[in-house]
């Protein structure tokens, strides 16, 4: 498996305004979180959005809601039609037409209730896949669906969750996060595993 970088130029001013209302938004329900931690940067939230406009996918899987970030980032891009989010631990998002929440579920049981129902063109990992998930995962692909994983560093859990999955993607290229987002000067830990064929 080869690994490219995947360049972003210019970030437009609007697009960057609405992603900075979003995160205030997001920001104002960890105050509902049971269980606190890390949510994505401003350049990641950007990154997601700037990939869902290019890539246009309709149905997303997000494994690790939270505050619900990434998930509104995604959810801005026109082409999306609906998106599939599930937190262990949280309650902090509220679900409408677009963003269906499955609040303190794991990966598990949401990728169990989604069989059968819907593709995703998208998959976003935000949380830790499972062994018993990896089946799951690839029943719900579209053919040509992306994977996209945050924190591709270090020995965090991006890095694990990729390697637990390519080993079945093997006309896949890992897409390593970009230095720099655009003219934001600052990186993104997103890691995608793309089709060969639109790299």
């Amino acid at each position: 498996m080869s690994i490219v970088s995947y360049g972003i130029d210019t970030v437009e001013l609007t697009l960057l305004g609405d992603i900075q209302k979003q995160m205030l938004y997001c920001e104002s329900l960890r105050q509902k979180a049971y269980y606190k931690t890390g949510s994505i940067s401003e350049a990641s939230a950007v990154y997601l959005r700037i990939l869902c406009d290019q890539f246009k996918p309709k149905t997303i899987i997000e494994i690790g809601t939270f505050i619900g970030t990434s998930t509104k980032a995604m959810a801005s891009s026109k082409s999306v039609f609906e998106i599939f989010t599930c937190d262990f631990h949280n309650d902090c998002l509220p679900s409408d037409d677009q963003i269906h929440c499955h609040p303190q579920q794991g990966s598990t049981t949401m990728l169990s209730k989604l069989l059968g129902k819907v593709k995703a063109d998208l998959f976003f990992f935000d949380g830790r896949i499972q062994g018993v998930d990896l089946a799951p995962i690839l029943r719900l692909s579209n053919p040509f669906a992306m994977y996209l994983f945050d924190d591709y560093e270090s020995n965090e859990k991006g890095v694990v969750n990729v390697e637990m999955l390519k080993p079945y993607l093997k006309d896949y290229t890992l897409i390593a996060p970009p230095l720099k987002v655009g003219n934001l000067d600052t990186a993104s830990t997103i890691a995608i595993l793309m089709p060969k064929e639109l790299v």
